[in-house]
């Protein structure tokens, strides 16, 4: 269907110069205009369930760090409702790199020792006074 347009287009185009590629150019606007409407939305709700799934495995990887750290340092442990300092596990080789949340939560460390992140977990979002 595409190519008997464009062919057909081609055929007014050598009949009439140069007002035929206005009309090409004009349909293939309109074209990947539609396309964009379509796919475009899908793509931004994709993005969002990728990116809390990712941060959800981030969590899980810092809360066995924490645990692991919380076993062996008796007298210094990593305190609960308070911000988790991911760097802080870093630098002590209990993560393997620093986990940040794709959508700039930060990481939060609750009573149960559950880590939830400020942007992905429901009710859990820090006041300002709560930081390190």
């Amino acid at each position: 269907m595409l190519e008997y347009l464009i062919g057909r287009k081609m055929k007014l185009m050598n009949k009439k110069s140069g007002v035929s590629w206005l009309y090409i150019i004009v349909f293939i606007l309109v074209l990947l205009i539609s396309v964009l409407v379509v796919f475009f939305p899908s793509f931004f709700r994709m993005k969002a369930g990728v990116y809390s799934v990712s941060c959800s495995d981030m969590r899980k990887k810092i809360r066995q760090a924490i645990i692991y750290h919380n076993s062996g340092n008796l007298q210094k442990q990593i305190s609960t409702n308070r911000l988790i300092d991911v760097d802080f596990l870093k630098e002590n080789d209990y993560v393997d790199k620093v986990y940040k949340c794709p959508d700039r939560g930060r990481f939060f460390l609750t009573d149960d020792m559950r880590v939830v992140c400020t942007y992905h977990s429901e009710g859990y979002a820090i006041k300002k006074n709560e930081t390190d």
